[in-house]
């Protein structure tokens, strides 16, 4: 499980980004905010939120996307009048970095990972994310087929294109509803 890390003023947190996803705010007054994961000193799982304003203002800044952080290292790095700052390609923080706590113990990580290591658990991450995103649609399947299949039941109905369309229909939508309820 990652470890949830506020960036405060004055603070940077340095990681390999593995996925990146815009929230929506459920208050329809805020904007929306990103949710960042990936993998910081010694491989430790991190996730941290960046706000929509200042996340779309740094990666413009950087002629990027939010979505091209990925499979980058990353610093954001929050200035100690708050304002957020991503460096990617070996830029130089001015703030010093979070201190995240190993799971486990009160040790606190300071030193970088080996690339290499960093890389492989990255790898690791996303083969662990496409298990689950998979197991999840499999369920998400099957659920709408039992529907689907109960629908068409009563109402003494063969299975044909418009049912099958239906069921793939159905799949997304539960898939996409059991993901925004976790």
């Amino acid at each position: 499980m990652a470890q949830s890390v506020t960036i405060e003023k004055g603070q940077h947190l340095k990681m390999v980004v593995e996925y990146v996803e815009e929230m929506p705010s459920k208050n329809p007054a805020w904007d929306s905010r990103w949710k960042v994961d990936g993998l910081a000193a010694n491989g430790v799982g991190v996730t941290t939120f960046i706000g929509n304003k200042a996340m779309l203002q740094q990666t413009g800044r950087l002629k990027m996307t939010p979505e091209n952080l990925r499979g980058k290292t990353c610093i954001f790095e929050r200035t100690v009048e708050g304002y957020l700052n991503i460096l990617v390609d070996g830029g130089k923080p001015k703030t010093p970095p979070v201190e995240l706590p190993v799971a486990g113990g009160d040790e606190v990580v300071r030193e970088e990972a080996a690339p290499s290591e960093v890389l492989e658990k990255v790898a690791q991450m996303r083969e662990e994310r496409r298990l689950r995103v998979s197991e999840d649609i499999t369920w998400a399947f099957e659920k709408a087929h039992d529907l689907i299949t109960l629908a068409m039941q009563s109402h003494e109905m063969q299975m044909g294109p418009e049912a099958l369309r239906a069921m793939v229909a159905l799949a997304a939508t539960i898939h996409i509803s059991y993901k925004d309820a976790r």
